[in-house]
């Protein structure tokens, strides 16, 4: 039997039924997620980096069509990484990596333009330092402080963006600039 049409019967069950969804995580209950390790292919970096920020680690395939419906509004929330304190990691969990996304992201270029896609770390570095991926896409969000207060499966339009709002409230104001 071949594992590649029951996970997409289960990922597409739980988009459409909204998944698993943690709520917003209190502060005291939230698991530190700052060891967590992806890569474009040649650099590894970790969340730890990104203290500070609002971080969106994003687990999805190529085969999955609610991870297909959920690409561009991910893409566009990149894209926009420089106009607010956030980061945006699309974690790619195809078998065959960088093999599977090469040619998806060839053919859909258009409406991904400038995507940046990475491949989980492993081991200490993998994505246990998150919490657990059971279905696609299965989204995290951590905290400036680097502590994991959102996770859900399934995708729903505009969900990230709402949820990414109130995540960045928990921001501390930016320091104003003294001009001499």
């Amino acid at each position: 039997m071949c594992l590649l049409p029951a996970l997409l019967a289960l990922s597409t069950a739980l988009a459409i039924a909204g998944g698993e969804d943690t709520g917003l995580i209190p502060k005291a209950q939230r698991k530190d997620a700052s060891a967590f390790g992806f890569t474009d292919g040649k650099i590894m970096k970790t969340i730890a980096e990104y203290r500070g920020k609002v971080v969106v680690v994003d687990f999805w395939t190529t085969w999955c069509p609610p991870c297909r419906a959920s690409l561009p509004e991910v893409a566009h929330l990149q894209r926009q990484e420089s106009k607010a304190p956030i980061a945006i990691i699309p974690v790619n969990q195809d078998e065959d990596g960088w093999s599977a996304v090469t040619p998806f992201l060839m053919k859909n270029r258009m409406a991904l333009e400038g995507f940046r896609v990475f491949m989980p770390g492993t081991g200490n570095h993998g994505i246990s330092m998150l919490g657990t991926v059971s279905a696609f896409p299965t989204t995290f969000i951590v905290g400036g402080d680097g502590k994991v207060a959102w996770m859900w499966s399934g995708y729903g339009k505009g969900l990230l963006l709402e949820r990414l709002k109130i995540l960045l409230q928990e921001l501390p104001p930016p320091v104003p600039h003294n001009n001499p």
